[in-house]
């Protein structure tokens, strides 16, 4: 059986790491190194990081952060933002990326994906689904950091990521980003339905109870901004809370 991982979602702008909400409004949460030092030390499975400053200046700061963490942490890193072609992606994994987290030239530029599938192995490609419900239930895919809407629905941009080499879907609802309202099942249950390589779900996660009912469905992990970025949670508490449910978690805290 595979095991489920927890993973703690770090937003990284401008040399701080900050919380979103609805992809859009920040605030400062914490030190990238030391966040990351600490969700290490409590059991957190993997850790993804973003680079949302969407300036080329602060890129080669945020390499230094990126290699940094890596020698402080003892668990696996995605990286992502702004993948936008093959010598990026390498220089994320040259810094300390494990897997790289690609979304808006999963859209644009597919042979992208195939590439780094190619030179890196398919399990250390990631492509990343932002996406938002519209009230009559439509799923609407956006790029971008959430800010443009691309025509094509979820199944087909499934369907063809995974044709083009992702090895993992890590799927996030602009809605609910921020909130702690919970995660929409009903769209993670699309996504397992569609596809057939992990699927990591994200967005609205703010008590243990939405953990389980992700993983309850069969997602293979939780992205966690909110829910360990305020109040007294972490890693080692939400695995206490699943294993009471016979939860199948990665690491034994």
């Amino acid at each position: 059986m595979l095991k489920r991982r927890i993973i703690p979602l770090l937003l990284w702008s401008e040399g701080r790491l900050v919380k979103t909400v609805s992809m859009d409004t920040r605030k400062v949460v914490g030190d990238p190194v030391r966040t990351s030092k600490v969700y290490s030390d409590q059991d957190a499975d993997e850790i993804i990081i973003i680079d949302i400053s969407r300036d080329e200046q602060f890129r080669p700061a945020f390499f230094d952060s990126l290699r940094k963490i890596s020698k402080e942490v003892m668990m696996p890193i995605t990286v992502g933002g702004g993948v936008e072609s093959l010598d990026i992606a390498r220089q994320m994994f040259d810094s300390g990326a494990d897997k790289v987290l690609v979304n808006s030239s999963a859209f644009s530029n597919k042979s992208l994906l195939e590439q780094i599938a190619t030179d890196f192995g398919s399990q250390a490609l990631v492509v990343g689904v932002d996406f938002r419900r519209k009230d009559e239930g439509q799923v609407e895919l956006y790029s971008s950091a959430g800010s443009k809407r691309q025509l094509i629905s979820m199944r087909e941009h499934l369907k063809a990521v995974e044709e083009f080499g992702a090895g993992e879907l890590f799927l996030q609802s602009k809605d609910r980003d921020g909130t702690g309202m919970g995660l929409d099942l009903e769209v993670i249950r699309e996504a397992l339905e569609t596809s057939s390589v992990p699927v990591v779900a994200c967005g609205g996660v703010g008590t243990f109870t939405h953990l389980l009912e992700a993983f309850s469905l069969g997602v293979d992990g939780v992205g966690c901004g909110t829910l360990f970025n305020f109040g007294d949670n972490n890693p080692i508490r939400a695995k206490a809370y699943l294993r009471n449910f016979g939860i199948n978690l990665k690491k034994q805290s």
